[in-house]
C-alpha cells in the first residue's frame, strides 16, 4: 500500500478510534488500517447488540442509577454501550418538550397518555370523593377538590415506573440536569397526595405565582386536564431570545399536561377566572428519590387535607 495513503489512514483513524483502539487494530494487527478501521466498528457493532438486545430503550428500570430506559449497573460494562448513552441522550436534549423546559421551566403537552392509561384516569368520576373548598393558604379562589385516596388505581399509574408520567419526568430531567441529578429516579411524592381538583363555581381561578418549593432540590409539579368545557384560560410567562417576556395562553384539552419546575426555576403561571364550564384536573408532583422534605412542607402541601370546617360536597358518579 502507498506510504502516504497509510500514513493519511492512521492520521483519521486516531481521531475516529480510541486511543486504545488505534494501538490494538493498527499496531498489534496485521492487516491494513481500512481493514482494521472495518474490523473495530464490526466489533462494535456486535457489542452493543449483544450487551443489550432489545431493553435498552424499551424496559424502564429504577435499578443502577435508576434512570428510566436504561440499566446503568449493566449498560456501563462497555465503553460502546456509555457511547450508545451519550448518542440517546443527544437525541433526548432535541425534543421539543425538553427544550421547552430546559429554557423556561415548563411545558404543555397534549394527548399525553396512552388509551388505555386515560381509561384509568376516567375512573375518577366512579370514586366517593368528598370535595372540600381549598384552604386559605392557597392562591386559588373558589376552588374545591379532594385528595384521592393512595391505593387507587389512578395512584397507582402515575407512579407506575414504567407508565408515561414516570418516562416523561425523567427524561426532562435527564435531558436539563443530568450532573445535577447525580443518578436519582424522579419518583411520585408521597408527602404531597394527589389531588383532584374542580373549577366549577363561578370565578373560580388562581393567582399568578410561582409554585411553592417544598422539597430540595424542587419538585416537579404536573396539572393534567382530566375534563374541560369552561372558558378558563391557563397562562404562563416564557421569555425569547432577548430575554424578553411574554405570556402564552392556552384552554387545556383533556389528557394534557403542563409540567412545570416549582419555585423561581420554573415559570409564573395562574388561571383566569371561570364565568362558565367545568374544569376538572389532577395536581401531583415528582421528586428526586434522594430529596429531602423542607420545614412546613406536609402542612403546606394538602390543600385538602381536612373536612374541618368546611362543608363537604359528594362528587356525583357517572352513570
Amino acid at each position: 500500500m502507498n506510504g502516504k495513503f497509510y500514513d493519511f489512514i492512521s492520521f483519521l483513524a486516531l481521531f475516529y478510534l480510541p486511543s486504545t483502539t488505534v494501538g490494538s487494530f493498527l499496531n498489534s494487527q496485521r492487516c491494513s488500517p481500512a481493514v482494521a478501521i472495518l474490523g473495530y466498528y464490526t466489533t462494535r457493532y456486535n457489542t452493543l447488540h449483544t450487551t443489550r438486545p432489545t431493553t435498552l430503550y424499551n424496559s424502564p428500570t429504577t435499578k443502577g442509577n435508576g434512570r428510566v430506559g436504561i440499566d446503568h449497573g449493566t449498560i456501563r460494562k462497555s465503553p460502546d454501550s456509555e457511547a450508545m448513552y451519550q448518542h440517546r441522550q443527544y437525541y433526548t436534549y432535541k425534543k421539543p418538550h425538553v427544550k421547552q423546559f430546559q429554557k423556561n421551566g415548563i411545558f404543555y403537552k397534549s394527548s399525553l397518555l396512552t388509551q388505555s392509561e386515560f381509561q384509568v384516569v376516567q375512573e375518577l368520576s366512579s370514586l366517593s370523593l368528598n370535595l372540600v373548598k381549598e384552604t386559605t393558604s392557597s392562591v386559588a379562589n373558589n376552588r374545591i377538590g379532594a385528595q384521592l385516596p393512595p391505593d387507587s388505581r389512578i395512584v397507582e399509574m402515575i407512579a407506575n415506573s414504567q407508565g408515561t408520567f414516570t418516562q416523561i419526568i425523567n427524561e426532562i430531567v435527564e435531558g436539563t440536569t443530568r450532573d445535577e441529578a447525580n443518578g436519582a429516579n424522579m419518583v411520585l411524592s408521597n408527602t404531597v397526595p394527589v389531588e383532584m381538583r374542580m373549577y366549577e363555581q363561578k370565578g373560580a381561578g388562581m393567582e399568578t405565582h410561582y409554585d411553592d418549593v417544598l422539597f430540595s432540590p424542587e419538585q416537579i409539579e404536573v396539572v393534567f386536564t382530566v375534563e374541560n368545557n369552561s372558558d378558563c384560560v391557563t397562562r404562563w410567562e416564557e421569555f425569547d431570545a432577548n430575554g424578553e417576556a411574554k405570556w402564552t395562553e392556552v384552554e387545556t384539552e383533556p389528557n394534557s399536561a403542563i409540567i412545570l419546575r416549582a419555585g423561581s426555576k420554573g415559570a409564573r403561571h395562574g388561571v383566569s377566572a371561570l364565568k362558565s364550564g367545568k374544569r376538572i384536573i389532577l395536581k401531583f408532583v415528582f421528586v428526586r428519590e434522594d430529596a429531602l422534605v423542607l420545614d412546613g412542607a406536609e402542612t403546606h402541601a394538602k390543600q385538602f387535607a381536612s373536612l374541618n370546617g368546611h362543608k363537604a360536597k359528594k362528587m356525583k358518579r357517572k352513570r
